[in-house]
């Protein structure tokens, strides 16, 4: 890797482990330097309890995890969605949502999907949320991850036809299905062997969202945040603030350790900067210098 590979891979992982620090409950504040090193340090000897305040340099351009596209909507969305498959420290694939899978062959994976774990409507997750979940991605107009979830799905004679006439027929445009094949389990299964299928289902566009509630309009992704993360929102006012509160059924026992996370929208930097050094807010970050 290029040392330019390098910056946004360093810049990526302090992101993540920033939002990954605030769900185990950092308290501390991120001045300049490392914030991969303030929050490693924080996370060391963060204390059960309390609020953690944020300054957030943009709004967010939009609620629903399946079609946004920014970094700014997917701070947000990191503590309250949640998807099949997490990344370690090392960004390895490590058991998120799904608690273990298989690959009977290079084509197939078998997802066992964790018991008990609830979404903030008090539901319990099952394999059709997942299914759901995944299907729409694959389909939604607005969803956009689904390409880098497979190979190029050929298409068939008469949607080849279709297309050649100007009426494409709508559909997944990768190689891969999705089945529920028991309560808690899913397959998937690719046209193709693809490697970074498991990668794929790591991102916040591929979060796990309540699929009756979403599919019935009850919760509309679009207005409203439902996932199984350790934060549910209560407050949001435009271009001001966001408040989480941990939710007491979480499923990873004794996480998250803070109380709540606010998100103060602080566009100037210079206020910002005035802000840590105030202890109004304890972590933010930075422009590239």
């Amino acid at each position: 890797m290029g040392q330019d590979g390098r910056k946004i891979a360093n810049l990526s992982l302090s992101r993540r482990t920033a939002l990954k620090a605030a769900a185990l409950g950092v308290a501390s504040a991120a001045c300049s330097g490392s914030l991969l090193r303030t929050v490693r340090s924080a996370a060391a000897q963060g204390q059960p309890g309390g609020t953690l305040v944020i300054g957030k340099p943009y709004e967010i351009t939009g609620y629903d995890p399946h079609v946004e596209a920014s970094q700014t909507s997917w701070e947000i969305q990191a503590v309250v969605y949640e998807s099949l498959i997490f990344l370690d420290d090392d960004l390895n694939p490590a058991p998120g949502l799904a608690e273990s899978w298989e690959t009977p062959d290079d084509r197939t994976y078998v997802f066992h999907l964790r018991e008990g774990v609830k979404f903030h409507n008090g539901r319990e997750m099952t394999a059709d949320d997942v299914f759901f979940s995944l299907q729409r991605v694959l389909t939604y107009p607005e969803a956009w991850w689904d390409v880098k979830m497979g190979p190029p799905r050929q298409p068939d004679p008469a949607e080849a036809t279709a297309a050649a006439l100007g009426t494409p027929v709508a559909g997944p445009v990768v190689g891969l299905t999705i089945e529920v094949t028991g309560p808690y389990e899913v397959t998937a299964t690719l046209s193709e062997p693809y490697a970074p299928f498991l990668a794929s289902l790591t991102g916040t566009p591929v979060s796990i969202v309540p699929g009756a509630e979403v599919e019935s309009g009850e919760i509309d992704l679009a207005t409203q945040m439902v996932g199984t993360g350790p934060f549910q929102l209560v407050e949001h006012t435009q271009d001001q603030r966001w408040v989480f509160s941990k939710f007491a059924d979480y499923w990873q026992q004794d996480l998250p350790l803070l109380d709540e996370v606010v998100w103060q929208v602080m566009t100037d930097e210079a206020a910002r900067v005035a802000a840590l050094r105030a202890g109004e807010i304890q972590l933010t970050m930075f422009e590239n210098p």
